[in-house]
C-alpha cells in the first residue's frame, strides 16, 4: 500500500502512531480530567520545578519537550486525529451486488448520534448495513475501557451510537488511505448532507481490513450514483473534521443541530453497556 504523499513509510507510521496516541489520551480520563490535559500539565509543572531547583540543562530541556508535546496534541486535534489521502483508480471496476441487510465489518471515523447526544469517534469498530429502505446505517457499541492502567473511558460514552444517511444525501464517495495508528488502512471518505440542513455537510471515513470489503462498501454506497460522479467533488464545500467553535470534549467541531432526530434508539440498545 502506498503511504502519505511526500512521506516515507516509517514517517507515515510514526505520524499515525502519534495521532492514535493523542486520540486515546483525549478519550480517557483520570478523576474526570482528560489524560491529554493531564499529560501537558504534568510536563509543564515538572519542567518548571526542575528548572527552579536545578542549575543543569534538564529544566529547559523538559520544558521544550513539554511544549513540543503540547504542539503535537494541538496539531492532532486540529486534524481530527487522522489523515486521509485520496487515491485515484484505487477501486475495482466491477460493482458487486450487495444484498439488503448485509453487514460489513468496518472502522468508522466521524460524528455518531443517539437521541440528542453526539460523539466524535475515530477508527471505531462498526457495522455498516443497508436495509431494503436503502438508508445506510453505521452502528457501534462503546463499552467501558481502560488505557495505561489509570485512564478510563467516560460513562456517558458507553452504549450504542449510530449514523444514518440516505443515498440522496450522499455527495461524494472517495477512495484513499487513512493514517491513524501504526498501519495505514484502505478507506472511503463519504461526504453527505445533514438531514434538514441543505448547506451543512459532514464526513464519515470508513476503513477496511480487506480490499474486497471496501469494494463491497463502495458498490453499496454508490449504487444510486452514476459512474464517475461517485468520486469527484460536487457543488458546495464539505465540512471537515477540524476543530471550530462548538467543539466536542475531544476538541472536534460538533454538527448542529442533530441530523437524525427522527431515529429513536432501539429499546434493546438504549442503555449503556456496563
Amino acid at each position: 500500500m502506498r503511504h502519505g504523499a511526500g512521506l516515507r513509510p516509517w514517517t507515515t507510521r510514526l505520524f499515525g502512531l502519534l495521532l492514535a496516541t493523542s486520540y486515546r489520551l483525549s478519550r480517557h480520563a483520570v478523576a474526570g480530567v482528560r489524560m491529554d490535559v493531564l499529560a501537558v500539565c504534568a510536563g509543564l509543572i515538572t519542567s518548571a520545578a526542575v528548572w527552579h531547583l536545578s542549575e543543569t540543562a534538564w529544566g529547559p530541556g523538559l520544558l521544550a519537550f513539554s511544549l513540543a508535546g503540547l504542539v503535537l496534541l494541538l496539531v492532532a486535534r486540529r486534524l481530527g486525529y487522522l489523515f486521509f489521502r485520496p487515491e485515484t483508480d484505487a477501486l475495482s471496476q466491477m460493482r458487486p451486488a450487495v444484498p439488503p441487510d448485509t453487514e460489513l465489518s468496518v472502522r468508522a471515523s466521524g460524528w455518531f448520534f443517539v437521541g440528542d447526544q453526539d460523539r466524535y469517534l475515530v477508527e471505531q469498530p462498526c457495522v455498516l448495513t443497508t436495509p431494503k429502505s436503502r438508508e445506510h446505517i453505521v452502528m457501534t457499541q462503546l463499552q467501558r475501557s481502560r488505557w495505561l492502567l489509570f485512564g478510563q473511558s467516560r460513562p456517558s460514552d458507553w452504549g450504542w451510537w449510530y449514523q444514518f444517511f440516505k443515498p440522496e444525501a450522499i455527495e461524494q464517495v472517495r477512495p484513499g488511505v487513512l493514517v491513524h495508528g501504526w498501519c495505514p488502512r484502505r478507506a472511503l471518505k463519504v461526504v453527505y448532507r445533514l438531514e434538514g440542513e441543505q448547506d451543512e455537510r459532514v464526513e464519515t471515513l470508513l476503513s477496511f481490513d480487506a480490499e474486497e470489503t471496501r469494494d463491497l462498501a463502495w458498490a453499496d454506497l454508490t449504487q444510486e450514483l452514476s459512474g464517475p460522479a461517485a468520486t469527484p467533488e460536487r457543488a458546495g464545500s464539505s465540512r471537515t473534521c477540524g476543530p471550530a467553535p462548538g467543539e466536542s470534549a475531544a476538541g472536534v467541531p460538533r454538527p448542529s443541530p442533530n441530523p437524525n432526530p427522527r431515529h429513536p434508539t432501539p429499546a434493546a440498545k438504549s442503555s449503556p453497556a456496563r
